[in-house]
């Protein structure tokens, strides 16, 4: 910590030494009243009297640049407080924001990023720096020292951004190009190392180009162990495609217009990045960055890049990672053909998952597997097929596997530091892959048991509509029973009718028995499958977890390369052996080797998959069988409608008007029904006293009249004693109804519509009547029970409109007997009518 200032200062606290140079120290101050954090820059105490006219004109040249410049990768200048104004300093004090995640050189040290950061922290790096360098360019400013220590993170909600800071190399641009030589020499663009050499704003793109390459790789991409005069020589004989350039044990140079595959980056963006890189790491400055008309397109061909969106695969059966470059309105049917040519799978055998679990339409679009994260989006399976990848090999880094060969070979302290760090992004990578197998093994669990799910709704719905068609068919063959019953009593001789309903019922039976076996059986099949999905998901196997073995013999491989870096500069002229780190990766070869070749898991996943050919063999059968509970039901609705027109046709032929009962008694008539001939062939049904009441009951009530009857037919025939099979009980004549009830030659004996109105006055009641002859005219205007489900739009018979229908059939039983005692008092001889009986009975 710098003693140059005190340690506390009013409302204001030092906390520590952020960094410090040959003239200047940045320190971190914190509000005592808030939680306010500052970083100030000035210069020691002293040190100002060490400084060159240039250099102070400098250090007040980059404090003017900051206070002016607004950009979110830019560190923010911020107005001096007041209590810190009196601080010692013979030069301004440049007060900014406090960045508390480190500089990107921090980051690249950590033993992990030996080979490079992560996709998801390079694409959002190079986007924001090369944001800020555009506007800087835009602000007629060059930085001249883009390097890795010149670049903060600041932590801005869950996310890590990255900003330029220390413009105390930069210069303003102006008519003239810059011909002065600042900034750290290996990042430096070449022809700043020539003298009087003129230059421009391109000298950012070539350090922004280093600073791109590094950020992937994890080594700068020009010779890094020698001095720039030394690479420099070199490098001037690179092509324009060359991207890199590295030395090989034996001394040769040798130059590279690819990235290095030990990378963490997808492959797709790796290609565009190649391109890129060779457009920034141009030699010609004034070819660097530009295209053949001589335009500046540095930054809006790094946007284009950025902006793609990359979909990455996983495919289980090669155990590899795959990337394309997709847009939402790509086909998934064009993904899968891209697949099969990666994985040689057929589009017909490939089955994809989302890293839900949720399997994809092939129909549908690739947005759908777009998840903007870093991880793999989309796992790819063969059908039928899951087990460990026995026969992949590990794919070792050319370093890593000399050092196999000869593991007591000394290396020198450069390429053993460099195939230290191949050898931890194989464990790294290795362990990723393994780690990435299990997920997906889990994915195809979490897919069997939401397939089971969906077979067990099936299977329910099929067990409901089970129970719904039984309902329906115990409904049609009890009507079946009453029908056929009550045309035997009513003598009805024709034979073929009954025999057709016989005939119905039977085949009704024998489609619900076959229906009721097979669904007992889809039931069974149901439950097994099931008991099986459970018992896979409960009793995984133990390596179906991140295995602890891989993760220690990764964490020794970092623990390595971190103590390697830590060697004194004093030893590292020394060759050594790599046999620790041969130890970490044979042992690490050997369990990954072992996990691989597991019975325990392989028998697991084989389960697995029998488990979901089981429920893809089930699912569809379910779903037929609910088709023919479907069409079963509707069977029995319309041979229950056939049956019922077949009795009002028969009603319809009964006698009319003029023609004479089987009692010898025209219709119509004026013999009084009081005399004893015509009471003795009175039907049965006419009185409480006889069977009417027991043969109408909620067990056997009479049948509602068809769909389509209209109501004066349906009322009338209800309430005539010829309804519902008598043909033997009398009507009533035309001259006895004059009084009251008109009588129409073309309507059944009795029209309940014209009743209404003087059974309201009457107050006829049951206790809960609310309208029993309207009920009447409801029911027909509604239909029968089954065309009421029909037309309200439910799919099931619920027993609630059973009961419906048998309390209508009731209140229809004492609407019939009710008006069998009008009858009766119409018929009696004498002209005092009495109707207290309907006023008295409330049973």
């Amino acid at each position: 910590m710098s003693f140059d200032d005190p340690v506390e200062l009013k409302n204001w606290k030092r906390e520590r030494v952020l960094g410090s140079g040959g003239f200047g120290t940045v320190t971190l101050w914190k509000q005592k009243n808030g939680d306010q954090l500052i970083a100030l820059k000035k210069c020691r105490c002293g040190a100002d009297t060490l400084l060159t006219s240039k250099q102070k004109e400098r250090w007040k040249k980059e404090v003017e640049i900051m206070q002016r410049l607004r950009h979110p990768n830019v560190v923010r200048a911020l107005p001096l407080p007041e209590d810190l104004a009196n601080l010692p300093s013979v030069l301004p004090i440049l007060c900014m924001e406090y960045c508390s995640k480190g500089d990107l050189r921090q980051l690249l040290n950590r033993p992990e990023n030996s080979c490079g950061l992560p996709e998801s922290d390079v694409r959002r790096l190079i986007q924001n720096v090369s944001s800020a360098v555009c506007y800087l360019h835009s602000e007629k400013i060059i930085h001249r020292d883009l390097k890795p220590e010149n670049i903060v993170l600041a932590q801005s909600d869950s996310s890590i951004i990255y900003k330029l800071i220390d413009l105390g190399y930069a210069k303003e641009l102006d008519q003239s190009s810059c011909t002065s030589f600042v900034g750290t020499l290996q990042y430096l663009a070449p022809e700043l190392f020539i003298t009087n050499e003129r230059y421009s704003s391109s000298v950012d793109y070539w350090s922004l180009g280093l600073v791109s390459h590094e950020v992937i790789t994890g080594i700068r991409p020009f010779l890094p162990n020698m001095a720039p005069v030394a690479w420099m020589k070199h490098v001037k004989k690179k092509s324009p495609d060359h991207i890199c350039a590295y030395q090989t044990q034996d001394g040769k140079i040798e130059f590279r217009s690819q990235l290095f595959p030990e990378n963490q980056i997808s492959s797709v963006l790796r290609k565009d990045m190649e391109q890129w890189l060779k457009l920034i790491l141009e030699w010609d400055p004034k070819k660097r960055g530009r295209n053949g008309n001589g335009e500046v397109i540095v930054f809006s061909e790094i946007e284009s890049i950025l902006s793609k969106k990359v979909i990455k695969v996983f495919c289980m059966v090669t155990y590899k990672r795959l990337s394309y470059n997709v847009v939402d309105s790509t086909p998934l049917s064009v993904l899968m053909e891209w697949i099969e040519s990666d994985t040689k799978i057929p589009t017909k055998d490939q089955e994809l998952l989302l890293a839900s679990g949720q399997q994809l339409n092939t129909d549908g679009l690739v947005s759908q597997c777009l998840n903007g994260i870093n991880q793999e989006a989309l796992f790819v399976f063969k059908r039928g097929v899951l087990e460990l990848p026995t026969t992949v090999s590990p794919e070792l880094p050319d370093l890593v596997a000399n050092i196999l060969q000869s593991p007591r070979e000394k290396m020198e302290y450069t390429f053993q530091r460099r195939a230290y760090c191949h050898a931890v992004f194989f464990l790294q990578q290795e362990n990723k892959l393994y780690k990435t197998f299990l997920l997906g093994c889990k994915l195809k669990l979490l897919s069997v048991v939401l397939r089971c799910q969906k077979v067990v709704r099936e299977s329910q719905k099929v067990t409901d509509q089970s129970n719904t068609i039984s309902a329906f068919r115990e409904l049609c063959v009890d009507a079946h029973k009453f029908d056929t019953a009550q045309a035997k009593k009513a003598q009805i001789s024709n034979a073929g009718v009954i025999s057709s309903w016989q005939q119905q019922v039977d085949t009704i039976d024998g489609k619900h028995a076959e229906l009721h076996e097979k669904t007992h059986l889809l039931t069974a099949d149901t439950q097994r499958v099931t008991k099986l999905a459970r018992k896979l998901q409960s009793a995984q196997p133990s390596n179906m977890k991140e295995d602890p073995l891989l993760n220690s013999y990764f964490e020794n491989g970092l623990d390595l390369l971190d103590k390697l870096r830590r060697r004194p500069t004093s030893e590292r002229s020394s060759s050594r052996e790599s046999l620790d780190m041969v130890k970490v990766l044979y042992n690490f070869l050997k369990q990954r080797d072992c996990l691989l070749h597991n019975q325990a898991m392989n028998t697991h996943l084989k389960q697995l998959i029998d488990c979901e050919c089981e429920l893809l063999r089930l699912l569809p059968k379910l779903e037929e069988m609910a088709h023919k509970q479907d069409v079963f039901k509707l069977d029995v609705i319309r041979i229950n409608r056939e049956r019922q027109r077949s009795v009002w046709s028969l009603l319809k032929s009964s006698p009319v008007d003029g023609e004479c009962c089987p009692g010898g008694f025209p219709i119509g008539s004026n013999r009084p029904f009081s005399s004893p001939d015509a009471r003795s062939h009175r039907s049965p049904f006419l009185f409480r006293s006889q069977s009417s009441r027991s043969l109408y009951s909620e067990e056997h009530p009479p049948p509602v009249p068809p769909h389509g009857v209209n109501s004066n037919a349906a009322a009338a025939a209800a309430a005539s004693s010829l309804s519902l099979y008598n043909p033997y009980s009398p009507s009533i004549s035309q001259s006895s109804l004059n009084t009251g009830i008109p009588w129409k030659p073309t309507q059944p004996a009795f029209d309940v519509s014209d009743l209404q109105q003087p059974l309201r006055d009457l107050h006829l009641s049951n206790g809960n009547d609310s309208g029993i002859a309207s009920g009447w005219v409801k029911s027909a205007a509604k239909g029968s029970t089954f065309s009421l489900s029909k037309q309200s739009g439910e799919n099931d018979l619920t027993m609630s409109m059973i009961n419906e229908n048998v309390s209508l059939r009731v209140q229809t039983q004492e609407l019939l007997e009710n008006c069998s005692r009008l009858r009766k008092t119409l018929s009696e001889e004498d002209n005092t009518w009495d109707w207290s009986f309907l006023k008295a009975d409330q049973n």
